[in-house]
Parts: C-alpha cells; structure tokens; sequence
C-alpha cells in the first residue's frame, strides 16, 4: 500500500483545525470518531463541513459520551445537518468495561486517503490550544480504518443517535456536570484543609455508607464480623487438632484465605507454610493467649516462631492477630498502608515483610491506625480495614479506566 506520511500538532504555524478545514475542501466521504466532541470544536469546521455536503460529499460521525464530555449542541447540530444531508450520526455504546476513546478523522479524495489518526477530540482544546500531536497519512488506497468504522457500526459498538437518547444524554449530562462542580468544590475545600487525605477517606466513608441499612459499609460490616468470628472458630480447630498434618493444615488454611481473611495473596505461600503445621499451631496458641499483652510484644512472639517456617510474613500474622481482637491489632498490609498514606501516616514500608516490621513498628502502626479510625468515628479496626481496601480497589479500577 502506497503512502506517505506526516505530523501535525498545535502551534501559532499550524494546527488540527486548519489541516482538518483544508483537506475538507476536496473530500467526498468525511469520517469523523471521536471521544469528545464540544461546540468549541465543531464550529470552527462547520461550514466548511457545510460546504462540502451542499457539493455532495458524504459524512459520517461517530462520537463517545463516556464520562459526559460531548456537549448535547453538538449532537442535536448533527442530528439537523442529517436530517438535512442525510449524513450518519453515531455514539458509543454505553459499556462498563471499556470506554470508546478513538480519535480518527479520515477524509476520501476519491483518488486518494487522507487520514489524520492520534491524540486531538473534535475540541478547541483537541484541535487548536492543547498539546496534542496526530499522523497525517496519505494513501492510494485504504481499507482498513475504514472496515473497521463500518465493523464498528454492524457490531453496535457504535449505535444511531435518536432523538429519545439525545433526550436522556442531556439530563445525564447536565446532571453530571452540576454533581462535578459540587464535587471539584468540596475537594477544593478538602485540600485547603489541615488533613486533605483524612477528609479523602470520610469521604469515600460517605459513599459506602450511602443507601444507609443497605450500604456497602452495612455490608462490608457485616461480611467481616461474620468472617472473623467464623476465622476465630477454625483457628480453634487447628490449635485443637490431635494429629496436624499438612493435608489436614490446608483444609483449614484454605477456609482462612478463601474469604475469611481480606488480604491479597494471602493463598500463595500456603504450601510452604503447610511443611511446618506444628508452627503455624504455635503462633496460633500465641495469638489466642494475647489478651491483654502488650503488641510489640506479641508479634515479636509470633516474628520469633515465623522465622521458623516459610512463607508466614506481616499479612498472615496480622489477620490472625486481628481475627482475635480487633480493637487492638490492625490488619498491616499493602493496602493498609496505602490508607495510612493516603491519610498522611508515613514511615511504613509499602509491602510489608518480615525484615521489614518489628514489633514496634507494628504497634506504632496499630497506635496510628487506632487514632485514624477515632476520626472517622468507627468502632473498631475492621471498620478502618474495610474503608482501606475500598479507597485501594477504587483506585485500582480508576486507574484501570
């Protein structure tokens, strides 16, 4: 295939609008598949989009409304330029897993494929102001992009806008940007507090005590006392058992690390800890008689049996610890300690391990734990562990989006 290449970004020289306006003069089929489109965008090549529909050229447009970021003008100006030139107007389908985030205008000359693929939405921002930087290829021909825009149509990825979606999307939209402004309001107010990261994590508290009884805070509670106490219940049987052996051990461990406990990977050192049973029984028989004890203390105990056995590091050792007073012992886990920074407790390591704690480093993190989770106004440790884990797979999944 026949091509040659090019790059354009923005500067006072030249920018996407200007190229977009000039290959616009001699298209005859104009695809335009965006992420976000805005009025600031479309209307500085609207009428040579106009000019070029009254000369017979085709257009198709694909737009995303992800996130709330197309303005509601723009669809309805082009849901009228179909009515009157019958050019195609598409959004992105509404999906949890996946956002529709293409930027793609492709232009046909007739003899020749122009197409300007990289990071600029139908913006004033995307096409004149912002950093943005996009190929310019030119082609004899070209099927590709274009099977896969029309892959992207009979696949319903992209679907026909009507008038009843343009309806809703505008209720949503404005909706969400009122809701974002309260918002960028309240995390202005948050940042200009003594503790930002304190009042980050009451609010995340507010948002899974939203719904009230039938809260995810409700129901992480809930999940958790239950865990704990049914945890509590099959330690008892392993420090009980008559003859420990490892196969007997993993029956047991695997109900720990199988939802009972909440740290991650807890599953992956399982058999190592099971060629040592009678040590992981020890360090059980200690936990159950810390009552009272003092936690440096403690886990020192439980630090001096562990080194015995492999694969028994902070997080299995605190769990247990935590499975029997959770008033006293906090659950020191990566996760754990993100929340701790996120609230503006330093000084722990990120993936806690067993040459990195010592008993006093686990009871000054206990000793700040407790003081976060008074803040917050919690009752006890697994409270504070819920809303840690919370603000951490939330982050992960804003991430992964």
């Amino acid at each position: 295939m026949d091509r040659e290449s090019s790059v354009v970004w923005n500067d006072e020289r030249q920018d996407h609008g200007r190229l977009i306006r000039r290959l616009l003069k001699t298209t005859e089929k104009f695809d335009c598949v965006v992420a976000f489109a805005k009025w600031s965008g479309f209307e500085p090549i609207e009428k040579a989009i106009i000019d070029r529909l009254e000369n017979g050229m085709t257009a198709r447009f694909m737009v995303g409304l992800d996130f709330c970021q197309s303005e509601p003008k723009v669809l309805e100006r082009l849901l009228l330029l179909r009515k009157k030139y019958g050019i195609e107007v598409h959004v992105g389908a509404t999906q949890d897993s996946c956002t529709f985030h293409p930027k793609i205008y492709r232009f046909d000359h007739g003899d020749h494929i122009s197409m300007m693929i990289g990071s600029a939405n139908l913006t004033q921002g995307g096409l004149s102001q912002n950093y943005e930087v996009s190929a310019v290829l030119d082609f004899k021909r070209e099927r590709r992009v274009s099977a896969y825009l029309d892959a992207l149509v009979s696949e319903k990825d992209v679907v026909r806008l009507t008038r009843s979606m343009l309806a809703a999307y505008r209720t949503h939209y404005d909706a969400y940007h009122v809701l974002r402004r309260l918002a960028e309001k309240r995390i202005k107010r948050s940042f200009e507090m003594a503790e930002p990261g304190l009042e980050a994590l009451r609010e995340i508290l507010r948002e899974m005590k939203h719904g009230s009884a039938a809260s995810e805070f409700s129901r992480q509670v809930g999940v958790r006392e239950a865990s704990r106490l049914t945890a509590r219940g099959v330690l008892s049987k392993i420090a009980d058992a008559r003859r420990l052996t490892g196969d007997s051990f993993l029956k047991f461990y695997n109900r720990l690390v199988s939802g009972l406990w909440h740290s991650g990977g807890l599953h992956r050192g399982k058999t190592r800890i099971a060629e040592t049973p009678e040590i992981f029984r020890q360090i059980v028989k200690v936990a159950q008689a810390s009552d009272g004890k003092p936690i440096a203390e403690t886990f020192d105990q439980l630090c001096t049996l562990a080194n015995q056995a492999s694969g028994i590091g902070p997080n299995v050792l605190t769990e247990l610890l935590h499975t029997y007073d959770n008033g006293r012992f906090a659950v020191m886990n990566q996760n754990s300690v993100a929340g701790m920074k996120l609230a503006g407790v330093t000084g722990f390591p990120d993936r806690p391990s067993r040459s990195s704690v010592s008993g006093s480093l686990y009871a000054e993190f206990c000793k700040q734990a407790d003081t976060i989770r008074a803040k917050l106004g919690l009752d006890n440790l697994s409270e504070l562990d819920a809303v840690f884990n919370y603000a951490y797979w939330r982050d992960e999944e804003l991430e992964d989006e």
